[in-house]
């Protein structure tokens, strides 16, 4: 199992607009600076890189904020 607070500083390390420590359990993706598919495409692949977990375009879609990214990803962390 994986922090928050680590998961949303991996999360910000892959991302060049957020300030660091910008980002909070409740931000909603969509809201991100110059949020597009290309760096929805990065965080789904980081969450490989980082944690060795994938999740499905259609579980992605479904989520929102960070709080629902690291639902989907903290309940697949190999243990």
């Amino acid at each position: 199992m994986i922090d928050v607070r680590t998961f949303i500083h991996n999360l910000e390390g892959h991302l060049s607009s957020p300030v660091p420590g910008g980002l909070e359990t409740g931000t909603r993706l969509r809201d991100l600076p110059d949020w597009d598919s290309l760096k929805a495409l990065i965080v789904v692949a980081s969450f490989d890189w980082d944690y060795g977990v994938t999740i499905s375009a259609d579980e992605y879609a479904g989520a929102e904020t960070i709080r629902d990214l690291y639902a989907l990803v903290s309940q697949r962390i190999p243990q």
